[in-house]
């Protein structure tokens, strides 16, 4: 999951633990912790370790970093299998150790398919995007978070004729960076060197470097928002605003927390979501995807309470 719901929740309380088990779970900590710096040093900036620029040949992959998501990610593969590509690749970086590769590969129908598992290490969403992007080798890449679905064949037009126009297409969350809560681009600017998804100075956000690299956003490479529920959270772009569950361009939806509701289980209020708000709506919002996909709902049925 991206950085929206993976946030830091602080020191855990002491659980009253045995001596054995604090250093068991101190020698697990520092484990992770190489893993990361071996990933970061490996990917961050040393093109050898990249692979090779893909070939001009319109071909695209979905690239998803789990985290403790992993119903949804299955949605978004079935999702892309649907209404985008049923033989094209996708790339799965697991953070959470939880996925079950039969039931992602049974949402694969047979499409290439490959799961990085790292044993339950939580290398975090950049540097889990930059590790998937290494098994990436077609012309385009299109990120996405796994709370997130596309709903329409219109979709990848939609992109791709961004793409062309403009070298980069997203979902328009208010954010002031190319979020990769949906976010395609040419993988060659990845493979090339040309910037990372680490977390790091002076960007601090997983989209930040390539934002910059851009020049900033451009709101004609976005997917303008059409439907959305909940009530609106100040977003990082001055005057705009996003919703628990949005719909863009009546192609694509996300809904907000799916993560954060599980890492965080005994919290009541996410930043002015309620918790019980999020649960009830993610059930509505899961199951009109699942309708969606078996051909039993539209965009039109979507769980909100507003549209333009």
């Amino acid at each position: 999951m991206s950085s929206r719901s993976q946030r830091p929740t602080g020191r855990a309380p002491s659980t009253g633990r045995s001596g054995a088990d604090r250093v068991g779970a101190r020698v697990r900590g520092g484990i992770d912790r190489l893993l990361a710096f071996g990933i970061k040093e490996g990917l961050s900036r040393h093109t050898r370790f990249r692979g090779a620029s893909p070939p001009a040949d319109g071909r695209v992959t979905l690239v998803s970093v789990n985290y403790h998501t992993d119903a949804y990610l299955r949605s978004l593969l079935r999702s892309f299998r649907v209404f985008v590509d049923a033989g094209a690749p996708v790339v799965v970086v697991d953070n959470s150790g939880t996925l079950d590769r039969a039931e992602l590969e049974h949402e694969a129908r047979g499409g290439p398919l490959r799961l990085v598992s790292l044993g339950g290490a939580n290398i975090g969403h950049g540097l889990g995007l930059d590790l998937a992007l290494r098994f990436v080798d077609t012309e385009f890449t299109l990120v996405c978070d796994p709370d997130t679905a596309i709903v329409s064949r219109s979709f990848w037009p939609l992109v791709h004729r961004r793409l062309l126009d403009h070298g980069v297409a997203g979902a328009d969350t208010g954010n002031r960076i190319y979020h990769p809560l949906c976010l395609a681009f040419r993988t060659g600017w990845w493979k090339e060197g040309g910037f990372s998804f680490l977390h790091r100075w002076p960007w601090w956000d997983v989209g930040g470097e390539l934002t910059s690299i851009l020049g900033g956003i451009d709101e004609r490479a976005l997917l303008r928002r059409t439907r959305w529920f909940g009530p609106p959270l100040p977003s990082t772009r001055p005057g705009r605003v996003h919703h628990l569950g949005e719909v863009y361009e009546d192609a694509f939806t996300s809904t907000y927390l799916s993560a954060r509701l599980v890492a965080e289980p005994t919290r009541a209020d996410f930043d002015g979501w309620p918790r019980g708000l999020a649960v009830e709506f993610h059930t509505r919002w899961a199951a009109w995807v699942r309708q969606v996909l078996a051909g039993e709902a539209t965009v039109a049925d979507f769980p909100g309470d507003r549209q333009v």
